[in-house]
């Protein structure tokens, strides 16, 4: 007498080309349980601040992850979920699933918060560091059609699950393992102008721990690639003029800050700025 259902979706931001067949959730759920592939049990993107980028920004994370997860009702306004989940991020090796664990509390109906946790191994040869972490986010309706989202991370040695996080473990040449370490927020306000048009203003922003140690490990290249710092803010509208169109314009502006100099420029500094767009039919 329980219920069984399942889920399949699809894109096509694929591969190094970003133009071939991806799959995005493939599970099944029955009862209390999910099996499958679908967003990440740590990193969730329900307090993220709306977006035209499907690719996020700064101090968020879209990660879906294969994961066996259950789900614990204490009462209508809370609920723990527990999963083991997979933390590959291509660059590191594990033995075990990483464990997570997330709190779900709706304090009133305009007040939803979410505390999370996350653990697992990290391997380099025959050594292992333990990676992990803890979020926070909130959802606050201020007032009918003005929405609040913030979102906060403190990970150390993982960077499988939020987006733009610099290398989790790395080794020197004695196999001496460094981990990096990083807090990151994300923050923003969505107002719901009429039943047809929205916007949201948004800011995120990483900061990472600079070890030494963990620094000096890197190689010459990966320095220009290892993040110090890094923020992006983005304002959007959202246009609805029937119930299955939708159509979205936004601005972003953003910077980040390198360990160390480029070589073709010699500089540290990065910047994003640029105009997204969007058309959405839903159905």
């Amino acid at each position: 007498d329980k219920a069984l259902s399942g889920k399949v979706e699809v894109d096509f931001l694929g591969g190094a080309s970003f133009d071939n067949l991806r799959i995005r959730h493939a599970y099944i759920s029955y009862a209390n349980w999910l099996i499958g592939q679908t967003w990440s049990n740590f990193a969730v993107p329900d307090y993220i601040p709306e977006t035209v980028d499907a690719l996020v920004y700064a101090g968020g994370s879209i990660k879906r992850t294969p994961q066996v997860r259950h789900t614990s009702t204490f009462s209508p306004a809370t609920n723990l979920v527990l999963a083991v989940e997979d933390p590959k991020d291509g660059s590191i090796k594990q033995r075990l699933p990483a464990l997570t664990a997330r709190l779900n509390h709706k304090f009133a109906d305009n007040l939803t918060v979410s505390a999370r946790a996350m653990g697992h191994e990290k391997r380099i040869n025959e050594d292992e560091e333990m990676a992990w972490g803890v979020g926070l986010g909130a959802k606050y309706e201020v007032v009918p059609g003005t929405t609040l989202k913030a979102d906060y991370y403190h990970v150390k040695g993982d960077s499988s699950f939020v987006t733009y996080a610099n290398k989790g473990v790395v080794a020197d040449i004695t196999d001496n393992l460094y981990q990096s370490e990083f807090d990151s927020i994300s923050v923003g306000i969505t107002q719901q102008f009429n039943d047809k048009l929205r916007g949201t203003l948004g800011y995120g922003y990483m900061s990472f721990d600079q070890d030494a140690g963990y620094i000096d490990a890197l190689s010459a290249d990966d320095k220009t690639k290892t993040n110090k710092d890094l923020w992006q803010a983005w304002a959007n509208v959202f246009y609805s003029p029937t119930k299955p169109l939708s159509f979205g314009l936004e601005y972003v502006y953003g910077e980040r800050e390198a360990v160390a100099a480029a070589t073709p420029n010699g500089s540290t500094k990065g910047e994003d700025n640029r105009i997204n767009a969007v058309a959405i039919y839903n159905f």
